[in-house]
C-alpha cells in the first residue's frame, strides 16, 4: 500500500467507532492522517514481511452490550470486542491486496458452481 492509499483510508474512517485498547481513536488517525500515514505503511510493510504483529494489535477490550428485554439475565447481554483501529486498518491494507488479487478466481468459481 502506498502512503497516498494509506491516507484516503486513514481520511474515510468513521471517527463515532470506538478505540480499542490502545485508546488511539478514529478521529486521531483521520485528522492527523499526512503525518501519520508514512510511517504506519512502514510499520505495515515491516510487520507483513516479518509475518509478525505488534501484541497490542491483538489485545481487544470486551464490552457486554444489553440485546433485549430485562438487564437482569446475563443471556440478555452480547459480549462484543473493541480492537485496536490501527489493526483494523492493516486488516483492511491486506484485505483490500487480497481481494483484488483473487476477485477473478472468486467470480469464476462461483458462476462455474451455478452450472450444476
Amino acid at each position: 500500500m502506498s502512503v497516498n492509499e494509506m491516507c484516503d483510508y486513514l481520511k474515510s474512517l468513521d471517527t463515532s467507532k470506538a478505540s480499542g485498547s490502545d485508546g488511539i481513536s478514529a478521529r486521531l488517525l483521520k485528522e492527523c492522517c499526512d503525518q501519520i500515514a508514512p510511517c504506519l505503511c512502514e510499520i505495515f510493510n515491516q510487520s507483513l514481511a516479518s509475518a509478525s504483529l505488534p501484541s497490542e494489535w491483538k489485545a481487544a477490550d470486551i464490552a457486554p452490550i444489553h440485546k433485549k428485554y430485562s438487564k437482569e439475565p446475563a443471556d440478555h447481554y452480547c459480549p462484543i470486542s473493541l480492537l485496536s483501529i490501527v489493526s483494523k486498518v492493516l486488516e483492511h491494507c491486506v484485505f483490500t491486496r487480497l481481494y483484488d488479487h483473487f476477485k477473478y478466481f472468486i467470480t469464476d468459481l462461483h458462476n462455474n458452481n451455478n452450472l450444476y
